[in-house]
């Protein structure tokens, strides 16, 4: 036993280096996300692992042993080979079974829950469209110091510089649209104090929403859609009343009982201080024109939407902003040089950095779940086989330990199916029995995954019924095999034997 279980070590260490270079080649990010992260075997858990293997192997040895030292000879020779038969399944054998089954169930639960969670996220809402657009932020170099304070362009110079980099931006090859914002979904953003012209309101804890300034263009290059009112568009500029566009989280926090449409806004730009006495410079109303549909932009898939408030960047322009350019390119990647070149030909002391795609800043949200799936996946599919062999390693064995007894049946006219049937009930009332205790155990590890699960309750009805169901169908097949070929025993044959 022992020699098996160095076996069975070698080929575990070999099963779990190759889904290590499986999960690294599937997400080569792992490796990178941080300094302190590194994919690879570690001693300490591999001898546990080893020392454990040796232990069952031990323990296996020696329960089969002391049973054959117990043994009553001279009743055993008088029995003979009957010794071994008539007698089915012992107690310990019974518990195998059990066991097998219980922590099949459990580890399958795991990667049940794993695989619901993932399909949560990966459809979450995120309210715009990730595919094929290209992001960077642009870096733009300023005037010089003025005394100790740097300069930059005036808000005329800017709305006119950024106005021309969208136009050589949307003339490259393979572009679509383009636009600018003062950050992009699912980046994060900073949240502003602000007042609805008309109400009261707590200056030491006024109500805040994240605000951003975008273009025109921002809506459709990233596919936002419009709940009510109007979008923002080209005529909202310096020279005309300041508008706003909030989002539908915004309306049901802070406007359920009215029309957003008629109702005016205070940004705060500038707070007056945490106990809210300092003089506040005077701000101008923006007009509510328009509800836009939720989009995500906290920084992580599972962040709840905050209240958002869009201003229009030609209302409101400065040197630090985003651009999000939408192209028919199949990797968005391929235009950061023409991107570049787009907008340095209007201000060559303006940069690009931080270029990557929507589909990439997406994916890095779930590469963490995927991950786990895949392990979950890869454990849950190793104890679905020892299950399945066990359970019909176990029933082979009980099988030809009744070779008599089947022998006997069949010779007093019991038919193949009724054989068939009554190793099938032995061996399934055990599987049900393991199922049961499984299923709380399953109840149990859902409870410790809760926190790193999205939308799956612990008690996940989908998950825990298929994998039952799977778990069940296995175990069915696991004993339908020596089943059938205990009954194919000829009874001559087998009373001859004996």
């Amino acid at each position: 036993s022992v020699t098996l279980a160095v076996l069975g070590d070698a080929i575990g260490i070999a099963l779990g280096w190759g889904l290590m270079k499986i999960s690294v080649a599937l997400f080569p990010d792992l490796a990178v996300l941080s300094s302190d992260t590194a994919v690879q075997m570690n001693l300490p858990v591999l001898g546990f692992a080893i020392a454990i293997a040796l232990l069952a192997g031990v323990l296996s040895g020696c329960a089969p042993g002391w049973r054959a030292a117990r043994l009553n000879l001279s009743e055993t020779l008088k029995q003979g080979s009957r010794s071994a038969g008539g007698r089915g399944r012992t107690p310990i054998q019974s518990v195998l079974v059990t066991s097998e089954i219980t922590l099949a169930l459990i580890l399958l639960a795991g990667a049940g829950m794993a695989l619901h969670s993932f399909w949560n996220l990966s459809h979450i809402d995120v309210g715009f469209r990730a595919d094929h657009i290209l992001t960077a932020q642009l870096r733009q170099r300023d005037n010089g110091l003025h005394g100790d304070r740097r300069t930059f362009p005036s808000a005329d110079l800017v709305v006119v510089q950024q106005h021309e980099m969208l136009q050589r931006v949307r003339a490259i090859p393979g572009v679509l649209d383009a636009a600018f914002a003062t950050s992009m979904p699912m980046h994060g953003s900073y949240s502003h104090p602000f007042e609805v012209a008309g109400q009261t309101v707590d200056n030491v804890h006024p109500p805040v929403a994240d605000l951003d300034a975008v273009t025109p263009s921002y809506f459709n290059t990233l596919g936002i859609q419009l709940v009510r009112g109007r979008f923002i568009d080209d005529g909202d500029d310096l020279h005309s009343p300041r508008v706003v566009m909030v989002n539908e989280t915004f309306v049901r926090r802070y406007l359920p009982k009215d029309d957003p449409l008629t109702h005016r806004l205070l940004p705060r730009f500038f707070t007056g201080g945490p106990d809210g006495k300092a003089k506040i410079p005077p701000q101008p109303e923006y007009q509510i024109v328009g509800v836009f549909h939720d989009v995500l932009d906290n920084e992580h898939l599972t962040g709840a939407v905050q209240p958002e408030m869009y201003v229009s960047q030609w209302q409101n322009a400065g040197p630090y902003v985003h651009i999000a350019v939408r192209t028919v390119m199949d990797d968005p990647a391929m235009l950061a040089n023409p991107l570049q070149r787009a907008v340095a030909s209007v201000n060559a002391g303006t940069a690009i950095d931080h270029v990557e795609t929507m589909s990439q800043v997406v994916s890095g949200e779930t590469s963490s779940d995927r991950f786990e799936m895949l392990l979950f996946g890869g454990f849950a599919a190793v104890a679905l086989l020892l299950a399945s062999v066990g359970i019909y390693g176990v029933m082979a064995f009980t099988v030809v330990q009744r070779t008599h007894e089947i022998g006997i049946r069949m010779a007093l006219g019991a038919r193949r199916r009724e054989v068939v049937a009554l190793v099938l009930r032995g061996g399934m009332r055990l599987a049900v029995i393991g199922i049961a205790i499984g299923l709380a155990g399953a109840y149990g590890l859902g409870q410790l995954m809760h926190s790193t699960l999205y939308g799956v309750q612990p008690a996940d009805v989908v998950s825990l019924g298929a994998v039952a169901t799977l778990l069940f169908m296995v175990a069915a097949l696991a004993c339908w095999i020596p089943a059938r070929r205990g009954a194919a025993v000829d009874p001559m044959q087998a009373l001859r034997n004996e």
